[in-house]
């Protein structure tokens, strides 16, 4: 998916919302263009190299493979745009920076309340995909899947994500990186599952977890 097809998916999104879920008098299709190209170029700033356009491409093709699975696919597809908006690696608070993003726009456009609550909760949880707040939210198992996706990812490709992710990182020093990577890492393995849903579990957990345990032995062999 490329920026023109973003942009149309960010167009078609709105229209949808502006129909059933929008406050008539709030809404201004102007207002909510700007704000699409705003998260573009979020998406799109220096400093990125995993958590770019790229990234929120491939959540939409997962969106689009399974909406029928979602009870309400357009409150998704809002938590994707927005969940990562806010990214810079020397800060802790990305993802409560984000959801007050996601907060003042819909806000601002006259969408529900609740819808807004949802979306806003969804972009918190991604600070720690593990701790999934009750009740638990159907939708919000998926979007954490989408959001790990990358974990199951072929070698060639996790070995990318890997190397982008370090990226993003590369003013903490190496020692202190490979402490840190690996121990998150071993968080997500010590976990009964790494994705919350049946369908990721039978169609990517396998993958995933060894993905991970293989980007263990590669921190440690380099730092043996």
């Amino acid at each position: 998916m490329n920026v023109s097809e973003l942009e149309h998916q960010w167009t078609a999104l709105w229209e949808r919302l502006a129909k059933r879920c929008c406050k008539a008098e709030a809404f201004d299709l102007k207002a909510v263009q700007r704000g699409g190209k705003r998260l573009r170029k979020a998406y799109a700033s220096r400093g990125r190299h995993y958590h770019t356009q790229a990234h929120l491409s491939a959540l939409f093709v997962l969106w689009q493979q399974h909406h029928h699975a979602l009870r309400d696919p357009d409150t998704v597809a809002l938590a994707i745009w927005y969940h990562d908006a806010v990214y810079q690696s020397l800060r802790k608070d990305n993802e409560k920076r984000s959801a007050q993003w996601a907060q003042r726009d819909l806000s601002a456009w006259g969408l529900a309340a609740e819808k807004i609550k949802t979306v806003v909760k969804m972009i918190e949880v991604t600070a720690h995909h593990h701790q999934v707040p009750e009740p638990v939210n159907h939708d919000l198992l998926w979007f954490l899947d989408f959001d790990l996706n990358i974990l199951s990812a072929p070698p060639e490709t996790y070995s990318r994500y890997v190397e982008q992710v370090r990226k993003e990182y590369r003013w903490v020093p190496e020692a202190l990186y490979r402490q840190g990577r690996v121990k998150v890492l071993k968080t997500m393995l010590a976990a009964d599952f790494i994705y919350h849903t049946p369908t990721f579990r039978q169609q990517k957990e396998r993958q995933a977890r060894e993905n991970v345990r293989k980007e263990i032995a590669y921190w440690n062999h380099l730092y043996a």
